[in-house]
């Protein structure tokens, strides 16, 4: 049978075409993952894959793509064939030049030739073919053949009259076939066989044989390749000893003694050189030591001024990293608009905390500080000290600017904003691209576009942020050092052929990142210039857009106005979970870190309304998470998990609590004795519950149960602290990376990864640690403890790991034995 084999051809036939269409359609859909067809080739020569799609005779394909699906994330090409012509684009470098794309007519197939076959190109290869828009695809699997090395035969030893020979060869692919013959030509038995891969993926055998110590002639290794049908033999002579010679004892004395004598008076001579050498290494070290000391004290000034600058700018990179968005919040300032500072075209509201370009310039008095070119505003308040937050609703407007600039800026004419002239500004250009107002400016952009921007100040450590606060991220952050006072600076651009007609508004509560954040009009009694939050349920547009309620040039409509009334006022359910981790309650925060539940004058059916301390039980409520107490102390020991905070420390062990309760019943382990004792394996224990925790596992018992997972637990606290695992996300969140965890213990040593702190350092030998669980199972390296005991063999343990990894060998015994 022949088989003709032709370039591809770009032309073809539309019709031919369509009907290939369907019929790829209707052949079964290959598994993208498998190989159907294998092909080998030896090494170097020319490998010939055969697609294993089948096209019609004639049939114009618009496309085909060989590639290596093995090759993630984005597997390049093996070789392209497009638009009637072969295409060099997106090929794997060591693939180019070697490949060709051939047809063989008659299977109606196309074959892809690599030439020059490496070890390398073995492996999965995936056929793509499109005609039109439909496509189809299919795998062939490639395997080279290597022949590898000479064999190398020699004596391994001699044992009670048999000699032993061993036989080796590398660089075989695939897994080769070894045999021995001796010298009448019989096949011998291999006594063992080994075959490994090199780190090039290639076959390395040993293969052991034994022959008679009286057998004379040639025994042979061969070693075969039954892909290539090739094959290596190697033969070693074995001959008979010459009479005349010595025998092997003889020999051996003969060469050991001259060399045992010649040994004995190198080691002489090395002793007197070794004394010598000794000698001046000591003159040697006792130089450098005083050349050490001499330039100690010169390393010692300069590592004093590094230091010292290392620890200025680990100053700077906290303070900016401490200006995360949940500290940031602790210092929310409601801003007004300075409207002697506005651009003739801004239109605000009556409160002063909204503002948007008009269609003309109003009538105002020309003053010194109007901007008179570039359409913004400045914020009413003057920050000269402290940290300072605030947000701004900026919902679906295409383009605006926000940020700080100091008192001093320019107001007249073309203003360049920039650090170096006073201004820290953020600005969105159009869509999501975003461009900080740097030298030269940054651009970037943001997974999800903002509808409410986040401004935090900290005036000493010289940051401005910038934070996204639908979804909770950091944008941009400016570092300087200010030294004249700084103003919020507002900037609603210009109408963008009318997508950027809606108004900056200015936040005059914390908003909620989990929902959509827009403000609306609460009935006939609510402040409009109040920003409230609401879902994706919102009414219509028209409610949606806060450049309805703005007041046009020449309407009689009035302006924005306050509506002080109890009735308007609505209570934030804002809730700032981990907020206070990042050191929210220190002394710089000026409100207090639990808010007083009092009664509202909505009434009793007002869904915000609560009830009065007279009648509570549990009037004092905490800020960050909404759980109530009977009183302050109470509440105190609570914002410590907020916190972090641990005041109370073990005299004995370093260990901090945040109850002193906790601290007294720690404390006893230093001091009581062990008084209740487990009846079954012995152990004593200090408390009853730790007796009755403990009886429960040899029972099985585990009583606490979760109703998420169903994992049972055999006390109260373990099934609490598992509980929070399913918390999305964890309580416990680093504002460093982000990482979440479910309980502050393993937060606050995640965070001294951050910080390099290790508190707890060994009185023994200084170690330091940076967690209590490892600083108390090292100390009990030193005093010999080993309190965790094995209940099935007794054996005890240092570490609680180390006792659950002994308990698994058990439970693989108990599994064979089940098994048996």
């Amino acid at each position: 049978m022949s088989v003709h084999m032709e370039r591809l051809s770009p032309s073809g036939s539309w019709l031919v075409g369509c009907l290939f269409t369907i019929a790829i359609f209707q052949l079964p859909a290959q598994g993208s993952g498998s190989a159907d067809k294998f092909y080998m080739a030896p090494l170097g020569s020319t490998a010939n894959l055969s697609c294993p799609l089948r096209l019609w005779p004639n049939m114009a394909i618009s496309q085909m793509r060989w590639h290596r699906p093995t090759h993630p994330p984005h597997p390049q090409a093996v070789h392209m064939f497009q638009d009637g012509q072969n295409s060099t684009e997106d090929l794997m470098p060591e693939y180019k030049g070697r490949t060709a794309l051939v047809r063989d007519a008659h299977k109606g197939s196309y074959i892809l030739q690599i030439s020059n076959v490496r070890f390398e190109d073995r492996g999965l290869y995936q056929c793509q073919v499109w005609v039109g828009n439909s496509s189809q695809e299919d795998n062939v699997t490639l395997q080279v053949a290597v022949l590898g090395s000479d064999p190398y035969i020699h004596v391994k030893g001699y044992d009670a009259g048999w000699m032993e020979l061993v036989c080796q060869s590398m660089g075989w692919f695939p897994e080769p076939r070894t045999e021995w013959r001796d010298p009448t030509g019989k096949a011998l038995l291999s006594l063992s066989e080994t075959h490994t891969l090199d780190e090039a993926g290639l076959f390395r055998t040993a293969v052991s044989s034994r022959i008679r110590g009286n057998a004379l002639g040639n025994v042979s290794c061969t070693i075969r390749n039954k892909v290539l049908g090739q094959e290596k033999t190697t033969a070693m002579l074995i001959t008979a000893p010459d009479p005349g010679s010595l025998s092997s004892p003889a020999v051996a004395l003969s060469v050991v003694l001259p060399i045992l004598g010649l040994l004995i008076l190198l080691g002489i001579g090395l002793l007197c050189k070794q004394k010598k050498s000794r000698e001046k290494l000591l003159y040697e070290q006792v130089m450098e030591v005083e050349n050490l000391l001499e330039d100690h004290a010169k390393e010692k000034g300069r590592l004093h001024k590094a230091l010292k600058k290392l620890r200025s700018e680990l100053k700077l990179k906290r303070a900016a990293a401490n200006a995360g968005w949940r500290r940031a919040r602790l210092h929310f300032v409601a801003v007004t608009l300075d409207p002697d500072t506005a651009h003739p075209k801004l239109v605000l509201s009556e409160d002063r905390r909204c503002v948007r370009l008009g269609n003309r310039k109003r009538s105002v008095p020309d003053n010194p500080e109007r901007f008179d070119f570039v359409v913004s505003v400045l914020g009413s308040e003057y920050f000269t000290t402290g940290c300072h937050y605030w947000e701004v609703y900026v919902g679906e407007k295409t383009k605006w600017i926000l940020g700080v600039c100091s008192e001093s800026v320019s107001r007249k004419g073309k203003v360049t904003a920039s650090p170096a002239n006073g201004h820290w500004l953020v600005r969105q250009s159009r869509g999501n691209e975003y461009e900080a107002l740097t030298s030269p400016q940054t651009s970037f952009r943001l997974k999800e576009s903002p509808k409410c921007v986040g401004i935090f100040l900290d005036y000493e450590a010289g940051v401005i942020s910038f934070f996204n606060v639908t979804d909770k991220s950091h944008i941009f952050t400016f570092t300087h050092t200010f030294s004249s006072p700084l103003r919020p600076f507002f900037e609603p651009c210009l109408h963008d052929e009318g997508k950027n007609t809606a108004p900056l508004i200015i936040c005059t509560e914390l908003q909620k990142s989990e929902e959509s954040i827009a403000p609306k009009q609460e009935g006939k009694g609510r402040a409009n210039g109040d920003v409230s939050l609401k879902g994706p349920e919102m009414g219509s547009e028209k409610e949606q857009s806060p450049g309805a309620h703005l007041p046009e040039e020449g309407e009689g409509a009035k302006p924005w106005r306050v509506d002080d009334s109890k009735d308007s006022q609505t209570t934030s359910g804002e809730e700032h979970g981990q907020e206070s981790l990042l050191e929210g309650l220190h002394e710089q925060h000026s409100q207090k870190p639990w808010r007083k539940v009092t009664t509202q004058a909505g009434g009793p059916g007002d869904p915000m309304t609560f009830s009065s301390p007279e009648t509570d039980e549990k009037p004092f409520t905490c800020a960050q998470c909404g759980k109530a107490f009977n009183n302050t102390s109470n509440l105190r020991t609570h914002q410590r998990i907020h916190t972090g905070e641990k005041p109370y420390k073990c005299s004995e062990c370093g260990k901090s609590f945040s109850r002193s309760s906790n601290r007294i019943r720690h404390e006893r382990i230093h001091l009581e004795e062990k008084h209740y004792q487990c009846a079954r394996c012995q152990e004593s224990f200090r408390r009853r519950s730790d007796l009755t925790t403990h009886q429960q596992d040899h029972l099985g018992q585990r009583p606490y149960r979760c109703d998420i997972c169903g994992k049972s637990f055999s006390q109260s606290s373990t099934l609490a602290v598992h509980h929070r695992t399913h918390l999305e996300p964890a309580p416990y969140i680093c504002c460093e990376c982000g990482k979440s965890f479910s309980n502050s213990s393993s937060f606050g040593v995640h965070h001294r990864t951050h910080t390099g702190e290790r508190p707890y350092e060994c009185t023994e030998c200084g170690r330091t640690f940076s967690d209590i669980s490892n600083f108390g199972a090292h100390q009990r390296t030193h005093r010999g403890e080993r309190p965790y005991r094995c209940t099935l063999c007794g054996k005890h343990f240092s570490r609680s790991s180390n006792l659950i990894r002994h308990q698994k060998t058990h439970l693989g015994e108990q599994d064979e034995k089940d098994s048996s």
